[in-house]
């Protein structure tokens, strides 16, 4: 809770790649994913550094005795500020084998990916989240492989007036299943149409 982690990545030797900003990752099903709670922290990618991560990664693929639940809340995911070519973060979140996580009322400010980006999760609350200027290059601001029976609702996306990077909003959901999304908005427009791939297209 109530951390400030800023110029994320590698300093000495310099590249880019690979750093989260909070980090959840199981290697074994004895591994415990029960009762995390990632709460009011911010993490900042505004640095000479491109390329640097995830800003949140929550991953537990492996569902052993010791997984189970996983919330985060009140976050700001910041990935570059006034740069018209870098952001400095992948992608917002990074979520992997989850089963009832709840990601809730977030802030994710410019991605070079997705604001959320997820695989077999299960059972998941994704609400009230507010996403400004994420996705690009053909990446939706949210996308899920092989999830079941989210629910993804009240997610607020929107363009900030005159910065010159490629955005793309929306949801894509590849050989998903029982997903629910309700009053999700783009730019103050609800979002009535889900883009879909059958499994094995992406």
């Amino acid at each position: 809770m109530e951390n400030y982690a800023f110029r994320l990545g590698h300093h000495e030797p310099r590249f880019g790649g690979g750093v989260c900003g909070f980090d959840l990752e199981t290697n074994s099903a004895a591994d415990h994913s029960k009762n995390v709670f990632v709460f009011n922290n911010l993490y900042d990618y505004e640095s000479s550094i491109p390329s640097a991560g995830s800003g949140i990664c929550l991953q537990d693929p492996y569902k052993g005795v010791n997984h189970g639940l996983v919330v985060a809340m009140n976050n700001i995911i910041i990935g570059g500020r006034e740069d018209v070519l870098y952001r400095f973060m992948s992608n917002g979140f990074f979520l992997n084998g989850l089963k009832g996580c709840q990601i809730r009322n977030n802030y994710v400010y410019r991605t070079g990916q997705n604001a959320i980006q997820a695989y077999l999760i299960e059972g998941c609350i994704i609400e009230d989240n507010d996403f400004e200027s994420t996705g690009g290059g053909g990446n939706y601001t949210v996308s899920t492989e092989s999830a079941v029976n989210n629910i993804f609702r009240r997610n607020n996306y929107r363009d900030r007036p005159g910065l010159k990077i490629n955005v793309q909003a929306g949801f894509l959901e590849v050989c998903g299943k029982g997903n629910v999304y309700e009053q999700n908005l783009i730019n103050g427009r609800d979002v009535r149409a889900v883009a879909t791939q059958p499994c094995g297209t992406k």
